[in-house]
C-alpha cells in the first residue's frame, strides 16, 4: 500500500512546528519542534520547556499539533451554509457527544463533499492554556490541530500511531481518536468498540496499519482479535513531513491570530452590531430632525412674508421681513402720535424711579437720541455708580457705563440707557 501524504511543507519565512505532549503545560512533557524555511524542516529537536528553544526560532510563526485528547472528532449534518448559524447549532447537534457545557466548547469545522460537516470541539479553557504558554515563550500560533490527524492515512484503512504509552486511531480523513495502548500491548478496549461501531455502520475498514509500534507488539495477535489485517510500519511518520498542512484549525474564530486582544470575536460581535445599529439610528434621527426644522422655519418664513405684503402691500421688501416690519411698525407708532416704549418720555419715567431710590445722585445732562437716553450724573462713589446701574438693569432697562471719572469727594459719570432687557 503507498502511503498518502500531505503535500504543504514549511514556508520559506520559516515556520517552527510542535507537537504538544498530553497535558501541557500543566504537566511538563517533552515537546517535539521543528524549524525550516524550505522544503521541509532543517532543524529539529526535543525541549522540556519552550525556553529551551534555539534562539533562531524564537518568535517564529507556529503550527501545533495538540495532543489528541483534548478535541473531539465528530461529524454533523445542518441544513444551513451560514458560519454564524452552524456555529449556533453545533453544540445542540453534538450535545450528546460533548463532556461539560457547551459554552465552554470551541468549534471548529470543515464542509466535506457529501455536504456534512467534520467538526472538531476542544475546550476553551485548553486553547487558553495552549496560547498562553505560547505567548509567554514569544511566539505566536497560527494554526493547531489534533495530533490524530496528523497520521497518515489511506483510504479503506485504519492507522494506529504508538508513542510510548500514547495511541491515536484514524479513521478517516477528518476522523480519529485517543486510544490509549494497554500495558500488555493487548488489543485497545477503545479500538474494539470502534470496530464493532463501524462494523454495524457497514464501514469497516480493510485493515489495520500501526506506525512506530512498540518492539514487543504482537501484529498476528491483534490480526486475529480484529479479524482484520494489520500492518506494521516502522517508520517515523513525524519525521516525513512536519509541517504538513492541517486538515482543520482549532484557532480560526475567534483564536485566529487577528481576532482581537483578548475578548473572542464572537462576544464582540453583538456590541459591535448595537453600535452600527444605534449609528444608523442616530445619523437618521438627526437627518429627520434637521428637515424638521428646516421646514418649519420655511414655513414661518413664508408666513412672515404674508403678513407684510398684507401689512404693508406697497412696501418694497429686501432682505428678512422681521426688522424691515419692525422698522415700518415703529414709523407708523411714531406718526400716529402713540408713545413708544423706546420714546423720551417712556424712558424717563421708567428710569425715575431709580434716581428716587438714591437722593445723592444728581442728574447733569439728559440727551435722547436713537430710542436711548444718555444721562451725566454725579455720585458719591465708584459703588454708587454700581448700584445705580444694577437699579436701572432690575427695571427691564439696558445700562451702559460710557465713562466714570473720579474727583475730589465724588464721581462724574455717563451712562446709556435704552429698552430691551438686561446687558
Amino acid at each position: 500500500m503507498k502511503t498518502v501524504l500531505p503535500t504543504f511543507r514549511l514556508s520559506d519565512s520559516g515556520i517552527l512546528v510542535l507537537r504538544l505532549p498530553p497535558d501541557w503545560p500543566e504537566q511538563e512533557g517533552r515537546v517535539a519542534w521543528w524549524w525550516g524555511t524550505g522544503a521541509s524542516a532543517t532543524k529539529h529537536g526535543v525541549v522540556e520547556r519552550l525556553s529551551e528553544l534555539p534562539a533562531f526560532a524564537r518568535g517564529a510563526r507556529t503550527q501545533l499539533w495538540s495532543p489528541a485528547t483534548d478535541t473531539l472528532l465528530a461529524r454533523a449534518t445542518l441544513p444551513t451554509r451560514a458560519r454564524a448559524k452552524i456555529l449556533q447549532a453545533l453544540p445542540f447537534a453534538l450535545e450528546e457527544q460533548i463532556l461539560g457545557e457547551p459554552e465552554g466548547q470551541s468549534f471548529s469545522y470543515r464542509v466535506q463533499e457529501d455536504g456534512s460537516l467534520a467538526v472538531a470541539v476542544t475546550a476553551r479553557s485548553r486553547i487558553q492554556t495552549w496560547m498562553g504558554a505560547l505567548q509567554a515563550a514569544g511566539l505566536v500560533a497560527i494554526s493547531a490541530c489534533p495530533a490524530t490527524l496528523k497520521i497518515p492515512y489511506e483510504a479503506g484503512y485504519w492507522s494506529l500511531a504508538a508513542d510510548e504509552d500514547e495511541g491515536m486511531l484514524r479513521t478517516g480523513p477528518m476522523s480519529g481518536l485517543a486510544c490509549a495502548l494497554e500495558v500488555d500491548l493487548a488489543v485497545p478496549m477503545t479500538l474494539m468498540l470502534a470496530l464493532r461501531e463501524a462494523i454495524a455502520s457497514s464501514q469497516a475498514p480493510a485493515g489495520l496499519i500501526i506506525f512506530n509500534p512498540p518492539a514487543d507488539l504482537d501484529a498476528a495477535a491483534w490480526s486475529e482479535a480484529l479479524q482484520l489485517p494489520v500492518e506494521i510500519r516502522a517508520q517515523d511518520y513525524w519525521a516525513l513531513n512536519p509541517g504538513s498542512a492541517p486538515p482543520i484549525n482549532l484557532l480560526d474564530g475567534e483564536f485566529s491570530p487577528g481576532g482581537g486582544s483578548g475578548l473572542p470575536l464572537a462576544k464582540l460581535r453583538p456590541a459591535a452590531m448595537m453600535l452600527a445599529v444605534w449609528m444608523v439610528v442616530g445619523f437618521g434621527f438627526n437627518v429627520w430632525e434637521w428637515w424638521r426644522l428646516d421646514r418649519t422655519n420655511t414655513a414661518q418664513q413664508a408666513e412672515m412674508l404674508a403678513l407684510f405684503k398684507r401689512s404693508f402691500p406697497e412696501a418694497k421688501l429686501v432682505g428678512s421681513p422681521a426688522p424691515l416690519m419692525e422698522r415700518n411698525l415703529a414709523a407708523l407708532q411714531a406718526g400716529s402720535g402713540g408713545l413708544a416704549a423706546s420714546d423720551l418720555l417712556p424712558l424717563l419715567e421708567t428710569l425715575a424711579p431709580a434716581f428716587q431710590a438714591n437722593p445723592q445722585t444728581r442728574l447733569r445732562t439728559v440727551q435722547y437720541g436713537e430710542a436711548s437716553v444718555t444721562l451725566d450724573v454725579t455720585l458719591a462713589d465708584f459703588q454708587a455708580m454700581e448700584a445705580m446701574k444694577n437699579a436701572l438693569v432690575a427695571r427691564g432697562l439696558q445700562a451702559e457705563v460710557l465713562s466714570a471719572n473720579s474727583r475730589e469727594g465724588a464721581v462724574d459719570g455717563r451712562v446709556k440707557v435704552k429698552t430691551g432687557g438686561r446687558t
